[in-house]
């Protein structure tokens, strides 16, 4: 990527993947700035405003507008940036999906948040995507925001009357599991896994598993063979804040690279995230720890698409505790 950059410095494509490398590498200094190409790629849409785009200076009589980008998991992910941008600024305000403003509009320091659309330019001075926060407060890979958690339940569980949330008591440890992410990221075929991958998990005595799953994955739960149960709470999770609050009962969370896998270690959650061998770049290429998440460990793949190291990996986990 370098040295197609050289030959030709204005190669978009060149910049964004050198970027992935580069934080895949950890190195967070240039690869947040080579990422930052992406805009000028087919892969993002741009965000069409008249005034001017925030470049992190001090704002404290203006109004702040961040929008999301990507998928739902690193929405969740950079959210931890919010505040920080909040004390530089009179007034923010977020935009995001319609499934995780319950999340977004319980973070100190938002005072407004909106969907796409639903916002006129006269409301703000300034803009910024949240993933570009990182870039301007220069983090490097030791200065990451991990203080946990930085989703607090609490303020979401006000916003409603939760009883139709609340999960039955258990004598045993209380597991959700999440099998495949958003299908329409171009390498979800990768990143998800078939519930089937999951029964050395399910079939482990002395555990409550629940599914996580929404869409059309968890119709893989009616193929399941008999004796193994999985609780399904589909029809429970409304939106991002209903999850929240059913992951705040859970004792653990097995899942793979997915928005309940980044909402449970943004939350302070015990979670085991099954990574692939073409993981995402926050993932690292290693580590079974992130600095992202410090509650989360990663289960790796050692062959692509071969979910058995990693379920094994969990199995162990799984033993211990019930050891205990």
């Amino acid at each position: 990527y370098e040295k197609a950059i050289e030959l030709q410095p204005g190669f978009a494509d060149a910049h964004y993947h050198l970027g992935v490398a580069l934080l895949m590498r950890g190195d967070y200094e240039r690869g947040f700035a080579e990422y930052d190409w992406r805009w000028k790629t087919d892969r993002v849409t741009p965000f069409q405003s008249p005034h001017p785009e925030w470049q992190g200076g001090d704002i404290s009589g203006q109004t702040l507008l961040l929008h999301t980008e990507q998928g739902g998991g690193r929405a969740v992910q950079f959210a931890r940036y919010i505040p920080m941008a909040a004390e530089r600024c009179a007034r923010l305000i977020v935009v995001c999906r319609a499934d995780q403003v319950p999340i977004f509009a319980a973070m100190p320091g938002v005072g407004e948040v909106r969907e796409a659309g639903q916002f006129s330019v006269s409301e703000y001075d300034t803009w910024l995507p949240l993933m570009k926060l990182p870039r301007l407060f220069g983090t490097t890979l030791d200065t990451i925001p991990a203080e946990m958690p930085y989703i607090d339940v609490g303020p979401v569980r006000r916003r409603k009357d939760v009883t139709a949330l609340t999960i039955p008591e258990s004598d045993n440890p209380r597991v959700g599991i999440a099998w495949a992410g958003n299908p329409v990221q171009g390498d979800d075929g990768h990143r998800s896994c078939p519930l089937t991958a999951f029964l050395p998990l399910l079939q482990a005595p002395g555990f409550t598993f629940y599914s996580l799953q929404t869409g059309e994955q968890r119709a893989a739960l009616s193929e399941l063979p008999a004796g193994v149960a999985v609780h399904d709470l589909a029809a429970r999770l409304d939106d991002d804040g209903d999850l929240a609050v059913v992951l705040a009962q859970l004792d653990l969370v097995i899942a793979v690279d997915s928005p309940a896998a980044h909402l449970a270690g943004a939350m302070g959650m015990p979670v085991w995230v099954l990574v692939s061998a073409l993981p995402d770049w926050c993932w690292g290429l290693a580590d079974d720890t992130t600095p992202w998440y410090p509650s989360m460990r990663l289960a790796r793949q050692t062959e692509l698409d071969d979910w058995s190291g990693p379920m094994a990996q969990v199995k162990a986990a799984l033993a211990h505790i019930a050891d205990r």
